[in-house]
Protein backbone atom coordinates (compact mmCIF):
# COMPACT_ATOMS: atom_id res chain seq x y z
CA UNK A 1 0.00 0.00 0.00
CA UNK A 2 1.76 3.25 -0.97
CA UNK A 3 1.28 6.14 2.02
CA UNK A 4 0.17 9.14 0.02
CA UNK A 5 2.49 11.82 1.65
CA UNK A 6 5.80 9.10 1.51
CA UNK A 7 5.23 8.04 -1.71
CA UNK A 8 4.39 11.47 -3.60
CA UNK A 9 8.10 12.93 -1.84
CA UNK A 10 9.82 9.52 -3.63
CA UNK A 11 8.46 10.09 -6.81
CA UNK A 12 9.05 13.79 -6.56
CA UNK A 13 12.88 13.04 -5.53
CA UNK A 14 13.38 10.00 -8.08
CA UNK A 15 11.93 11.68 -11.04
CA UNK A 16 14.09 15.03 -10.59
CA UNK A 17 11.38 17.61 -9.58
CA UNK A 18 13.01 19.38 -6.71
CA UNK A 19 15.94 21.52 -7.38
CA UNK A 20 19.27 20.99 -5.27
CA UNK A 21 18.43 23.66 -2.31
CA UNK A 22 15.32 21.92 -1.73
CA UNK A 23 16.66 18.33 -1.69
CA UNK A 24 19.34 20.21 0.60
CA UNK A 25 17.49 21.41 3.24
CA UNK A 26 15.24 18.57 3.37
CA UNK A 27 18.43 16.19 3.87
CA UNK A 28 21.22 17.88 5.18
CA UNK A 29 22.61 14.78 6.84
CA UNK A 30 23.40 13.12 3.53
CA UNK A 31 24.77 16.32 2.03
CA UNK A 32 26.96 16.64 4.58
CA UNK A 33 28.18 12.83 3.83
CA UNK A 34 27.82 13.42 -0.10
CA UNK A 35 30.60 16.48 0.32
CA UNK A 36 32.69 14.02 2.61
CA UNK A 37 33.00 11.48 0.28
CA UNK A 38 33.57 13.52 -2.62
CA UNK A 39 36.19 15.63 -0.99
CA UNK A 40 38.08 12.77 -0.06
CA UNK A 41 38.16 11.35 -3.74
CA UNK A 42 39.09 14.26 -4.78
CA UNK A 43 41.75 14.64 -2.97
CA UNK A 44 43.41 11.89 -3.73
CA UNK A 45 43.56 13.18 -7.62
CA UNK A 46 42.70 10.14 -8.63
CA UNK A 47 39.70 10.11 -11.42
CA UNK A 48 38.91 6.38 -11.42
CA UNK A 49 38.80 6.83 -6.93
CA UNK A 50 35.83 9.51 -8.03
CA UNK A 51 34.65 7.48 -10.54
CA UNK A 52 34.26 5.00 -7.67
CA UNK A 53 32.34 7.44 -5.07
CA UNK A 54 30.12 8.45 -7.81
CA UNK A 55 29.45 4.79 -8.99
CA UNK A 56 28.43 3.77 -5.01
CA UNK A 57 26.39 6.19 -4.80
CA UNK A 58 24.45 5.46 -7.60
CA UNK A 59 24.39 1.94 -7.02
CA UNK A 60 23.01 2.35 -3.49
CA UNK A 61 20.01 4.42 -4.81
CA UNK A 62 19.34 1.95 -7.67
CA UNK A 63 19.04 -0.98 -5.52
CA UNK A 64 16.65 0.80 -3.47
CA UNK A 65 14.10 1.74 -6.35
CA UNK A 66 14.07 -1.76 -7.41
CA UNK A 67 12.67 -2.45 -4.09
CA UNK A 68 10.51 0.33 -3.99
CA UNK A 69 9.61 -1.18 -7.58
CA UNK A 70 9.36 -4.86 -6.00
CA UNK A 71 7.03 -4.01 -2.73
CA UNK A 72 4.76 -2.03 -4.63
CA UNK A 73 5.37 1.28 -2.98
CA UNK A 74 5.56 0.05 0.62
CA UNK A 75 5.71 2.74 3.12
CA UNK A 76 8.45 1.12 5.26
CA UNK A 77 10.42 0.34 2.16
CA UNK A 78 10.05 3.96 0.67
CA UNK A 79 11.08 5.30 3.68
CA UNK A 80 14.25 3.43 3.77
CA UNK A 81 14.98 4.29 0.34
CA UNK A 82 14.08 7.83 0.05
CA UNK A 83 17.83 9.37 1.74
CA UNK A 84 19.47 7.08 -0.84
CA UNK A 85 17.23 8.19 -3.81
CA UNK A 86 18.00 11.91 -2.76
CA UNK A 87 21.46 11.56 -2.06
CA UNK A 88 21.98 10.71 -5.86
CA UNK A 89 19.82 13.37 -7.08
CA UNK A 90 22.28 15.79 -5.17
CA UNK A 91 24.81 14.07 -6.17
CA UNK A 92 23.22 14.69 -10.01
CA UNK A 93 22.56 18.23 -9.78
CA UNK A 94 26.16 19.23 -7.99
CA UNK A 95 27.83 18.22 -10.86
CA UNK A 96 25.61 19.77 -13.23
CA UNK A 97 25.64 23.13 -11.20
CA UNK A 98 29.36 22.66 -10.30
CA UNK A 99 30.43 22.20 -14.34
CA UNK A 100 28.99 25.44 -14.90
CA UNK A 101 30.22 26.91 -12.06
CA UNK A 102 33.56 26.28 -12.44
CA UNK A 103 33.31 28.59 -15.58
CA UNK A 104 32.36 31.85 -13.70
CA UNK A 105 32.48 31.30 -10.13
CA UNK A 106 30.44 34.44 -9.36
CA UNK A 107 30.65 35.80 -5.61
CA UNK A 108 27.48 33.79 -3.63
CA UNK A 109 27.58 37.03 -1.56
CA UNK A 110 27.06 39.45 -4.50
CA UNK A 111 24.81 39.74 -7.17
CA UNK A 112 25.98 38.34 -10.41
CA UNK A 113 24.55 39.98 -14.20
CA UNK A 114 26.52 40.60 -17.35
CA UNK A 115 28.20 43.60 -18.08
CA UNK A 116 26.37 45.57 -20.98
CA UNK A 117 28.53 45.40 -23.95
CA UNK A 118 28.47 41.25 -23.67
CA UNK A 119 25.66 41.13 -22.84
CA UNK A 120 24.16 43.06 -26.17
CA UNK A 121 26.82 40.71 -27.65
CA UNK A 122 25.22 37.29 -26.57
CA UNK A 123 22.00 38.89 -27.04
CA UNK A 124 21.86 39.77 -30.32
CA UNK A 125 24.15 36.33 -31.19
CA UNK A 126 21.49 33.58 -29.17
CA UNK A 127 17.90 35.38 -28.45
CA UNK A 128 15.03 37.12 -30.69
CA UNK A 129 13.94 38.72 -27.53
CA UNK A 130 14.02 38.09 -24.40
CA UNK A 131 15.09 34.31 -23.55
CA UNK A 132 13.37 33.37 -26.56
CA UNK A 133 16.51 31.01 -28.43
CA UNK A 134 16.84 31.97 -32.60
CA UNK A 135 18.92 29.30 -34.75
CA UNK A 136 22.07 31.24 -34.38
CA UNK A 137 24.32 32.55 -37.45
CA UNK A 138 27.94 30.53 -37.83
CA UNK A 139 28.95 33.41 -39.49
CA UNK A 140 28.30 35.66 -36.62
CA UNK A 141 28.96 33.25 -33.74
CA UNK A 142 32.79 33.08 -34.99
CA UNK A 143 33.29 37.16 -35.22
CA UNK A 144 31.36 38.22 -32.03
CA UNK A 145 31.80 35.19 -29.48
CA UNK A 146 35.46 36.30 -29.42
CA UNK A 147 34.32 39.48 -28.95
CA UNK A 148 32.96 38.60 -25.12
CA UNK A 149 35.14 37.88 -22.34
CA UNK A 150 35.44 34.36 -21.13
CA UNK A 151 34.17 34.97 -17.51
CA UNK A 152 30.82 36.48 -19.18
CA UNK A 153 30.41 33.54 -21.61
CA UNK A 154 30.66 31.27 -18.22
CA UNK A 155 28.48 33.40 -16.42
CA UNK A 156 25.62 33.69 -19.08
CA UNK A 157 25.51 30.10 -19.80
CA UNK A 158 24.93 29.47 -15.46
CA UNK A 159 22.35 32.09 -15.37
CA UNK A 160 20.27 30.91 -18.51
CA UNK A 161 20.93 27.11 -17.37
CA UNK A 162 18.96 28.37 -14.01
CA UNK A 163 16.16 29.14 -16.93
CA UNK A 164 16.04 25.55 -18.30
CA UNK A 165 18.35 26.23 -21.10
CA UNK A 166 21.43 24.15 -21.73
CA UNK A 167 22.67 25.05 -25.12
CA UNK A 168 21.75 26.81 -28.06
CA UNK A 169 21.57 25.50 -31.99
CA UNK A 170 23.35 26.78 -35.02
CA UNK A 171 21.06 27.64 -38.26
CA UNK A 172 23.55 24.41 -39.70
CA UNK A 173 22.56 22.08 -37.43
CA UNK A 174 19.05 22.41 -37.85
CA UNK A 175 19.53 22.39 -41.39
CA UNK A 176 21.59 19.12 -40.98
CA UNK A 177 18.82 17.61 -38.99
CA UNK A 178 16.43 18.26 -40.83
CA UNK A 179 17.97 16.48 -44.05
CA UNK A 180 18.93 13.51 -41.55
CA UNK A 181 15.19 13.28 -41.00
CA UNK A 182 13.93 13.67 -44.71
CA UNK A 183 10.72 13.01 -44.83
CA UNK A 184 9.83 10.43 -41.95
CA UNK A 185 8.10 11.77 -38.97
CA UNK A 186 9.94 12.95 -36.24
CA UNK A 187 9.32 12.68 -32.38
CA UNK A 188 11.20 14.85 -29.72
CA UNK A 189 11.30 13.33 -26.20
CA UNK A 190 11.95 15.60 -22.99
CA UNK A 191 11.64 18.68 -25.16
CA UNK A 192 11.72 20.84 -22.74
CA UNK A 193 10.30 24.36 -23.82
CA UNK A 194 10.36 23.38 -27.22
CA UNK A 195 12.85 24.92 -28.89
CA UNK A 196 14.46 22.27 -30.82
CA UNK A 197 11.54 21.08 -32.32
CA UNK A 198 10.35 24.41 -33.23
CA UNK A 199 13.24 25.22 -35.02
CA UNK A 200 12.95 21.88 -37.13
CA UNK A 201 9.53 22.56 -37.56
CA UNK A 202 10.54 25.55 -39.24
CA UNK A 203 12.89 24.28 -41.46
CA UNK A 204 10.36 21.84 -42.91
CA UNK A 205 10.58 18.78 -40.28
CA UNK A 206 7.55 17.01 -39.49
CA UNK A 207 8.22 16.65 -35.19
CA UNK A 208 6.02 16.49 -32.10
CA UNK A 209 7.63 17.83 -28.75
CA UNK A 210 6.51 15.99 -26.00
CA UNK A 211 7.87 16.83 -22.12
CA UNK A 212 6.24 14.84 -18.82
CA UNK A 213 6.07 19.10 -17.94
CA UNK A 214 8.08 18.52 -14.42
CA UNK A 215 10.63 20.83 -14.54
CA UNK A 216 8.26 23.79 -14.57
CA UNK A 217 10.66 25.78 -11.44
CA UNK A 218 12.91 26.11 -14.44
CA UNK A 219 11.28 25.34 -17.71
CA UNK A 220 8.53 27.87 -19.42
CA UNK A 221 7.07 24.98 -21.49
CA UNK A 222 5.87 26.14 -24.55
CA UNK A 223 1.95 25.69 -25.66
CA UNK A 224 3.33 23.47 -28.40
CA UNK A 225 5.06 21.12 -26.16
CA UNK A 226 2.22 18.18 -25.46
CA UNK A 227 2.35 16.49 -22.08
CA UNK A 228 3.56 13.53 -22.49
CA UNK A 229 6.19 10.92 -20.49
CA UNK A 230 8.81 9.80 -23.05
CA UNK A 231 7.17 6.14 -22.52
CA UNK A 232 3.91 7.47 -23.21
CA UNK A 233 4.62 9.30 -26.16
CA UNK A 234 7.11 6.74 -27.60
CA UNK A 235 4.00 4.51 -27.76
CA UNK A 236 1.25 6.35 -28.61
CA UNK A 237 3.28 8.85 -31.15
CA UNK A 238 5.42 5.97 -32.87
CA UNK A 239 7.95 7.63 -35.27
CA UNK A 240 11.14 6.69 -36.98
CA UNK A 241 13.15 9.13 -35.91
CA UNK A 242 13.29 10.63 -32.29
CA UNK A 243 15.45 13.37 -30.78
CA UNK A 244 16.26 14.21 -27.14
CA UNK A 245 18.36 17.40 -26.50
CA UNK A 246 20.57 16.96 -23.57
CA UNK A 247 19.10 14.25 -21.53
CA UNK A 248 19.08 14.28 -17.81
CA UNK A 249 22.38 12.24 -16.80
CA UNK A 250 21.60 8.55 -15.85
CA UNK A 251 17.83 8.97 -17.05
CA UNK A 252 16.03 5.83 -17.51
CA UNK A 253 13.80 6.60 -20.72
CA UNK A 254 16.50 6.64 -23.02
CA UNK A 255 16.51 2.77 -22.73
CA UNK A 256 13.20 2.87 -23.98
CA UNK A 257 14.04 4.63 -27.30
CA UNK A 258 16.33 1.22 -27.72
CA UNK A 259 13.44 -0.91 -27.01
CA UNK A 260 10.84 0.85 -29.13
CA UNK A 261 10.43 -1.44 -32.73
CA UNK A 262 9.63 1.84 -34.61
CA UNK A 263 12.99 3.72 -34.01
CA UNK A 264 15.06 3.49 -37.13
CA UNK A 265 17.29 6.71 -36.24
CA UNK A 266 17.81 8.34 -32.63
CA UNK A 267 19.56 11.45 -32.12
CA UNK A 268 21.19 12.57 -29.03
CA UNK A 269 22.57 15.75 -27.52
CA UNK A 270 24.27 15.99 -24.95
CA UNK A 271 27.75 16.97 -23.01
CA UNK A 272 31.00 15.39 -23.61
CA UNK A 273 31.13 15.27 -19.82
CA UNK A 274 29.06 11.98 -19.30
CA UNK A 275 28.23 13.16 -15.54
CA UNK A 276 26.24 16.31 -16.68
CA UNK A 277 23.65 14.54 -19.62
CA UNK A 278 22.59 11.03 -21.15
CA UNK A 279 22.54 7.78 -20.23
CA UNK A 280 25.92 6.85 -21.40
CA UNK A 281 25.57 3.25 -19.65
CA UNK A 282 22.64 2.52 -21.88
CA UNK A 283 24.42 4.23 -24.94
CA UNK A 284 27.01 1.28 -24.57
CA UNK A 285 24.68 -1.79 -23.19
CA UNK A 286 22.35 -1.32 -26.19
CA UNK A 287 22.97 -3.79 -29.20
CA UNK A 288 20.15 -3.20 -31.56
CA UNK A 289 21.90 0.10 -33.34
CA UNK A 290 25.67 1.86 -34.19
CA UNK A 291 26.54 4.36 -32.17
CA UNK A 292 28.60 6.98 -33.36
CA UNK A 293 29.81 10.85 -31.91
CA UNK A 294 29.40 13.04 -35.08
CA UNK A 295 32.41 15.27 -34.42
CA UNK A 296 31.12 17.62 -37.14
CA UNK A 297 27.52 18.06 -35.70
CA UNK A 298 28.99 18.79 -32.27
CA UNK A 299 31.19 21.43 -33.43
CA UNK A 300 27.46 23.17 -34.29
CA UNK A 301 25.99 23.29 -31.07
CA UNK A 302 27.29 26.35 -29.24
CA UNK A 303 28.78 27.45 -27.60
CA UNK A 304 31.61 25.53 -27.63
CA UNK A 305 32.67 26.01 -23.93
CA UNK A 306 29.85 23.40 -23.52
CA UNK A 307 32.00 20.50 -25.20
CA UNK A 308 28.83 19.42 -26.40
CA UNK A 309 28.79 16.19 -28.28
CA UNK A 310 25.67 14.92 -31.00
CA UNK A 311 25.24 11.14 -30.32
CA UNK A 312 23.46 9.14 -33.54
CA UNK A 313 21.84 6.16 -33.62
CA UNK A 314 20.84 4.38 -36.45
CA UNK A 315 18.68 0.60 -36.09
CA UNK A 316 21.48 -1.72 -37.92
CA UNK A 317 19.02 -4.39 -39.65
CA UNK A 318 20.37 -7.92 -39.71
Amino acid sequence: MKASIQWSEYVEIAEGRLPLRELRRRFPAQWVELMGELSQASKSGDADELAVAMKRVRGAADAHNARVKKSGGNATVVSTALPFVAKFQMLTLWLRYSYLQSMTEPDADSKVRLAFRDGFLMQRLFFRHGLERKPVSMFWFKWLWPMTRAKQRGLMLYLVQQKGIYCFYSRSLIERLVAMAGARPCLEIAAGDGTLARFLRERGANIRATDNHEWSHEIAYGAEVEKMDASRALKTCPAPVVLCSWPPAGNSFEALVFQTPSVELYVAICSERQFASGNWEEYRRQANFSMTVDVELSALVLPPELEARVVVFRRERG
